[in-house]
């Protein structure tokens, strides 16, 4: 999914990989380092509203590509990314069950 991600005085773009409910891998065209909080706007298809991550820190950093641990989301962003999340996984296995908590 696209994504956009700022800090303090600069705004990146990319495409997030490997998406979960607590971080993912972010292919980007700005650089950060580990440490960095930042702000994600995820964009999903045929939805009109982004999925917003208001905390987010920079776990590793390498070639423009780099990890981040959710920190801070809305309870409602939240469970659009969860939804999201869920989604994703159906469409790459379809026909699997997943598994929910209890």
């Amino acid at each position: 999914c696209p994504v956009y991600y700022w800090g303090p005085g600069f705004l990146g773009k990319g495409a997030t990989q490997n998406l979960s409910i607590k971080g993912g891998r972010i292919d980007g065209d700005h650089g950060v380092h580990p440490g960095m909080v930042l702000t994600l706007a995820v964009f999903v298809p045929d939805v009109s509203k982004a999925v917003t991550m208001e905390k987010a820190m920079v776990r590793w950093a390498q070639d423009g590509a780099f990890g981040v641990r959710m920190l801070f989301m809305t309870p409602e962003d939240s469970t659009r990314l969860a939804n999201l999340v869920r989604l994703l996984i159906e469409q790459r296995y379809p026909g699997r069950q997943l598994l929910t908590p209890e």
